[in-house]
């Protein structure tokens, strides 16, 4: 493990690094082939990176009301470091993100089973990656725009049910999911929509989502209270 602290002694980095924060750090920018971190007095490290580099994120301890901002200036996936976040239960996603075919963020696991809810406030993009063990989780979107995945969604466990609140519409372009039970979304007015829906195995419920496109392959889908198949 290494404290962001001692990044300025440390000659060469491993390829997979586990990188312990401390809630000082107010901003995180991940770019071509570059991390860049911000504390509260503004100063700035930043650390070179590979596209094969795995930088684990570890905080001291998980703080409730900690919310960092995550911003991506990064024009290339390829160039792209794998980025693992743990132990954050708020997120600020601040800027453009571009499209990739994994999420950027990426999670080991949840830390507190208890408090186990996502809490995200985004300008439009939504770039985390949803842990394969989060059945009948939530992620609240907070948003003045509407919401799309920078990412296509798969999941292959049978512990994947995640839900979604938001007041602003959100659309997944692509979802594929092997034996997961289910994906549902609340909101007042707004809708979830996935573009392309690619089902395998055991039955999946969706709650209240829209879809465009849709190859069942041998799946069977079912609707809880609402599943619109445009």
């Amino acid at each position: 493990m290494i404290d962001l602290s001692a990044l300025d002694i440390v000659k060469s980095l491993p390829q997979t690094i586990d990188l312990q924060l401390s809630n000082t750090v107010k901003e995180i920018e991940i770019g071509d082939n570059f991390v860049k971190f911000i504390d509260q007095q503004n100063q700035v490290k930043t650390i070179d990176t590979i596209p094969e580099m795995i930088i684990s994120f570890t905080f001291e301890d998980m703080i409730e009301d900690y919310n960092p901002i995550f911003r991506c200036s990064a024009k290339d996936e390829t160039k792209i470091a794998q980025i693992f976040v743990d132990r954050i239960q708020k997120y600020q996603i601040k800027g453009k993100w571009p499209t990739t075919k994994a999420p950027i963020l990426k999670h080991n696991q949840i830390y507190d089973q208890v408090h186990h809810h996502i809490h995200v406030q985004t300008d439009g993009d939504f770039p985390i990656g949803i842990p394969l063990s989060y059945e009948y989780k939530n992620v609240f979107f907070e948003s003045q725009n509407d919401i799309r995945f920078s990412y296509s969604l798969e999941s292959s466990s049978d512990t994947f049910y995640p839900f979604f609140y938001s007041e602003k519409n959100i659309v997944i372009p692509s979802f594929k999911s092997m034996n997961c039970p289910g994906l549902g979304f609340y909101s007042k007015s707004a809708k979830l929509t996935i573009e392309d829906f690619e089902p395998r195995g055991n039955e999946i419920e969706l709650v209240a989502v829209n879809i465009n496109n849709i190859s069942l392959n041998n799946s069977t889908v079912k609707g809880a209270p609402v599943c619109t198949f445009i």
